[in-house]
């Protein structure tokens, strides 16, 4: 892969993110150099300020700013559907690093595809397309990667939400055949022993940087597991004995 800087990459990252109701505008996040980019149905839309601007039964707010080129631009922004769903996406190190979405409880059980079924089981989250047993979750990377994942690629452009360039088409994106790594492979002992100082043994973190060669990034992850975890605990319910 190749961020926004050119930079090489030996895993795959996100670009660009695009989501849409039935009657709603299509809302597309794309990573630029100068920050997030925002599409509507195709065509490029400035926001001027930090004040949320209403389109067809979808509201668009920027959430935070960062200096790209030495100007403030949108790094973090999402949308809000009138149907109850939320969907923020953070750039950071080049690329879409941090993607949330969050569903009205009117969707359990209505989910499915690469985020699972939005019903509170783990154990029917890889449910492959067309299919009604998911797999295992304790399958292996590889098989997790071609039974699952891969079912539910985009194979053709009719299909897709996205807006492509002149320059880089829908074949440019649509690639198959890709082998991803699936395991921590570091090829610089002195990376590797930086690596296990800042991720200790956080296979995600190791992962990172192995694959993309820069701490930055593996200590990006370090936090945002921390911030899901800490939402994670804050998200219990509270049990008293004896009630309180």
């Amino acid at each position: 892969a190749e961020n926004v800087f050119g930079d090489d990459f030996l895993a795959t990252v996100f670009s660009a993110i695009v989501a849409k109701q039935n009657d709603s505008d299509t809302v597309e996040f794309r990573s630029t150099p100068i920050g997030i980019q925002l599409l509507i149905n195709g065509l490029v839309v400035e926001l001027g300020s930090s004040i949320p601007e209403e389109f067809n039964n979808v509201i668009v707010s920027i959430r935070k700013v960062g200096i790209f080129g030495g100007e403030e631009r949108a790094s973090t922004l999402g949308a809000v559907f009138t149907s109850g769903v939320y969907v923020e996406v953070k750039q950071d190190n080049g690329f879409l690093c941090v993607i949330t979405a969050s569903l009205h409880p009117v969707y359990i059980d209505s989910t499915r595809g690469l985020l699972g079924v939005y019903n509170k089981d783990l154990s029917d989250d890889l449910l492959p397309r067309s299919t009604s047993i998911p797999l295992p979750l304790n399958s292996t990377w590889e098989t997790i990667h071609y039974d699952f994942g891969l079912t539910w690629i985009i194979s053709n452009e009719s299909a897709s939400l996205f807006t492509y360039p002149p320059s880089a088409g829908f074949e440019l994106y649509y690639y198959p055949g890709y082998t991803p790594l699936f395991e921590v492979v570091f090829s610089d002992s002195t990376l590797q022993e930086q690596a296990e100082e800042i991720c200790g043994s956080d296979d995600r973190c190791l992962f990172d940087i192995a694959t993309t060669g820069r701490i930055e990034i593996g200590i990006a992850t370090i936090e945002q597991v921390e911030f899901i975890d800490n939402v994670t605990d804050l998200s219990l319910p509270i049990v008293c004995n004896p009630s309180c």
